[in-house]
C-alpha cells in the first residue's frame, strides 16, 4: 500500500497584518522544510495547510515551521486539527488543490491563445480560397464553388456571433446588415464581392477582438471601479462625434436604398432584364462599402489605449472629459513650490533679536496652514513647544493670519505682510518667511528649495516640442517669480497671485494649471482643468504621483496624439471611401472595369487601417 498524506492546518492569529508579499515568501520556505509535499495558506480560515507523509515525523516538521514562523514574526493559533487522506487509491483522495486566480488567468490565456490560432487558420484558408477562385473565375462553375467555401469559412464566426448576439441581448446590430448584404450580392452571381465583404467583416472583428485583449489590461491597473467606469462615459465633444457618424450612417443608407430601388421603377427598355439585379447590387455594395462601424469602434478603444498609457508612465487622467480639454489647451501655467522646485526643502537662515521665540511664533503659526513651507517648519522643530493660536487664517501662497496671547501675528512672504501695515525693506530674501507682531517686524526664516533637475528640460520641451506657452502664476515676491522667469524662460510670470487670480486666468484661457497637492490645494479645488503633482490618483483631476514634471509635457502629448488620431480616423473613414467610391465610378465608366470590387479590396485595407490606427498611443513613442 501507498503512504498516505497527512493533512495538516493551523489558523494564524495575526493573518490581517501580514502582507501579501511576505505570506509569498513564507510559503516558499515551509515548501521548503524536508517532510513537507506541499503547503499553503487559506486565505478564507486565515489558516496554514500542509502535507506530509504519514512516515515523517510530524514533530520534526511542526518544530522547523515554528523556527520559520518566529523570524517571521508569524503567531500560530494552536486549535487546529489534522487529518489523515489516503492516496493508496483504496481510501479517501487527497484534497485536490484549490484553483487560485493566477491559474484561471493562466488557462483563460491558453484559451484565448488557442481562439487565436484557429481564428488566424480560418482567415488564412479563407483569404486563400478566395484568391484561388480570383485566379480561376473564368471556370465559373469551380470559381463559383470555391467562393462559397471561403465564403462559409469566413461567415461562420459572423454568424456564430448574431445568433449569440440575438439570443443573450435580443439584438442585432451592423453584423445582420453585413451577412445580408454579402448574402444577397452572392445570390445575384457577384461571388467575389459577396466573399470579399463577409472576409473583410471578419477580418476586422478579428482585428477587434485583439485589441479588445489589449484594451483589457485596463482591469489589470490600481484604480477604483468608479474611476474606470468614468474612462467609459462620452465627453460631450465624444457624444457630438458619435451623433454625427450615427447621422452619416442613416444618410449613406438611404443613399444606398435609393440606388437600389428608384432606377427600377423607370421602365427604361434599353436596361434589359437585368436592371433590378445590377441596380440592387450597386445599392447594397455602397450601403456596406459606407459602413463606418470601425470609426466608432475607435472611437472607444483610442480613448483606452491613451488612457493605458498615461497611466503605464505614471499619469492618470480620469475621464474622457478632462483629456478632451488638455489636448486642446495651448497654454501651461505652473506653480513654483513642489512643481518647479522640490517640496524637500530644508531652513537656510534665521534672522531676528529673539531667534527662539520667533521660531515658536513661526511653528505655531504655521500649524494652520497647508503646504511644503508649513510641512518644512513642523518636520525641522518638531519638538518646539508651540503657542496657542486663535482665529488662524491661511492663504494659500500668501502666508497666515491669527491671534498668540492677544497678539495679532502675520507670517508671509513681503507682499503679505505690506497688505497688513508692515513693511521689509528691500534685499535679496530669496524665499522667506518674514513674522510680525502688532505690525512690528520681528524677524525672518529664509529657506532653500532646490529646482528639480528635469524642471528646466520640462519646460523647454513644452515650450519647443508641444508648443504651448509656459507661465508661472505664483504666489511669491516679485524677487523670486523674476528669478525663476528668467532662468526658465517662461513666456510671462505672475508674482503675489492668489488662488482665486490663478482659477479665474485658467478658466478665462485655453490653459491648464501645473500644481502641488499640497502647496496648490484651493487652486486646483477651484479649477476644472489641473494637473496635481504629488497628488493621489483618485484626486479627480490629472494626477501625477511621483511629482515627476517631465511627465507634464507627457501628459499633454498623448491627449494631443488621441485627438489627432480620432481626427485622422474620421477623416479616413469619410473621404477615403468617397475617393474610392469615385476611383470605381472612373473605371466603370472609362475602362468598362469592375471597380466595385477593386474598391472593397482598398476599403478592407481602408477599414483596417482605421483600427490599428486606433492603438498608436499605445505601440508609439510619446
Amino acid at each position: 500500500m501507498d503512504d498516505k498524506i497527512k493533512i495538516i492546518e493551523y489558523k494564524v492569529e495575526n493573518f490581517d497584518e501580514i502582507s501579501e508579499g511576505k505570506l509569498e515568501e513564507t510559503i516558499e520556505k515551509v515548501k521548503l522544510v524536508n517532510g513537507v509535499l506541499d503547503a499553503k495558506f487559506d486565505n478564507e480560515n486565515k489558516s496554514l495547510r500542509y502535507g506530509i507523509s504519514d512516515k515523517t515525523s510530524d514533530y520534526d516538521v511542526f518544530s522547523t515551521i515554528c523556527g520559520i514562523f518566529e523570524e517571521e514574526n508569524i503567531e500560530f493559533d494552536f486549535g487546529g486539527d489534522e487529518e489523515v487522506k489516503d492516496t493508496s487509491g483504496e481510501g479517501e483522495q487527497a484534497e485536490p488543490e484549490e484553483e487560485t486566480e493566477e491559474d484561471k488567468k493562466t488557462e483563460k490565456k491558453k484559451e484565448r491563445k488557442f481562439d487565436i490560432i484557429e481564428s488566424v487558420v480560418i482567415l488564412s484558408i479563407s483569404a486563400i480560397l478566395i484568391l484561388i477562385g480570383f485566379i480561376l473565375r473564368k471556370k465559373n462553375n469551380v470559381a463559383t464553388w470555391i467562393y462559397m467555401f471561403g465564403y462559409a469559412l469566413a461567415g461562420y464566426e459572423t454568424l456564430y456571433s448574431i445568433i449569440s448576439d440575438f439570443a443573450e441581448k435580443r439584438y442585432f446590430g451592423e453584423k445582420i446588415i453585413i451577412l445580408v448584404s454579402s448574402f444577397v450580392i452572392l445570390y445575384f452571381g457577384y461571388r467575389l464581392a459577396g466573399s470579399l465583404i463577409i472576409f473583410a467583416y471578419s477580418l476586422n472583428a478579428f482585428i477587434r477582438t485583439l485589441l479588445n485583449d489589449k484594451a483589457e489590461k485596463i482591469k489589470e491597473l490600481d484604480y477604483s471601479d468608479e474611476q474606470k467606469a468614468k474612462w467609459n462615459e462620452d465627453s460631450e465633444r465624444m457624444k457630438k462625434a458619435k451623433k454625427n457618424l450615427l447621422l452619416y450612417d442613416l444618410v449613406t443608407l438611404g443613399i444606398g436604398l435609393l440606388i437600389a430601388f428608384i432606377p427600377p421603377l423607370f421602365k427604361i427598355k434599353q436596361y434589359g432584364a437585368l436592371l433590378t439585379s445590377k441596380w440592387l447590387y450597386t445599392g447594397v455594395l455602397f450601403i456596406v462599402f459606407t459602413r463606418i462601424g470601425n470609426v466608432l469602434y475607435s472611437l472607444k478603444s483610442s480613448r483606452v489605449f491613451a488612457f493605458l498609457k498615461s497611466a503605464d508612465n505614471g499619469v492618470n487622467i480620469p475621464d474622457n472629459r478632462l483629456i478632451d480639454r488638455l489636448s486642446v489647451v495651448d497654454c501651461v501655467c505652473m506653480g513654483r513650490t513642489g512643481v518647479i522646485t522640490n517640496v524637500n526643502g530644508k531652513i537656510a537662515e534665521t534672522v531676528a533679536e529673539d531667534k527662539e521665540r520667533l521660531t515658536k511664533i513661526l511653528v505655531s503659526a504655521e500649524s494652520v496652514a497647508r503646504g511644503v513651507v508649513a510641512r518644512v517648519l513642523l518636520d525641522t522643530y518638531s519638538e518646539v513647544e508651540k503657542f496657542e493660536v486663535t482665529d488662524g487664517k491661511y492663504y494659500e501662497g500668501k502666508g497666515v493670519e491669527c491671534y498668540i496671547d492677544g497678539k495679532k501675528i502675520v507670517v508671509g512672504n513681503r507682499s503679505f505682510l505690506k497688505k497688513h501695515g508692515v513693511e521689509v525693506e528691500n534685499g535679496d530674501y530669496g524665499y522667506s518667511l518674514f513674522v510680525a507682531e502688532n505690525g512690528v517686524l520681528l524677524g525672518y526664516v529664509k529657506f532653500d528649495f532646490a529646482v528639480k533637475t528635469d524642471a528646466r528640460g520640462a519646460v523647454k520641451e513644452l515650450r519647443e516640442d508641444v508648443g504651448v506657452k509656459v507661465e508661472l502664476l505664483s504666489g511669491d515676491d516679485v524677487e523670486v517669480v523674476d528669478d525663476m522667469k528668467d532662468r526658465f524662460e517662461f513666456s510671462s510670470a505672475v508674482a503675489n497671485a492668489s488662488a482665486d487670480y490663478k482659477a479665474k486666468y485658467i478658466a478665462e484661457n485655453k490653459a491648464v494649471f501645473v500644481g502641488d497637492a499640497l502647496s496648490d490645494g484651493e487652486t486646483i479645488d477651484k479649477t476644472e482643468l489641473a494637473i496635481v503633482m504629488n497628488g493621489d490618483k483618485e484626486c479627480g483631476k490629472i494626477a501625477i504621483p511621483s511629482g515627476e514634471i517631465r511627465k507634464v509635457p507627457f501628459a499633454l502629448k498623448v491627449a494631443r496624439r488621441l485627438k489627432k488620431v480620432i481626427k485622422q480616423n474620421i477623416l479616413l473613414a469619410i473621404i477615403g471611401k468617397v475617393v474610392l467610391i469615385g476611383l470605381a465610378v472612373v473605371l466603370k465608366l472609362a475602362l468598362n472595369f469592375d471597380g466595385l470590387s477593386l474598391a472593397v479590396i482598398l476599403g478592407v485595407i481602408l477599414d483596417n487601417s482605421i483600427l490599428l490606427n486606433s492603438c498608436r498611443n499605445l505601440t508609439e513613442t510619446v
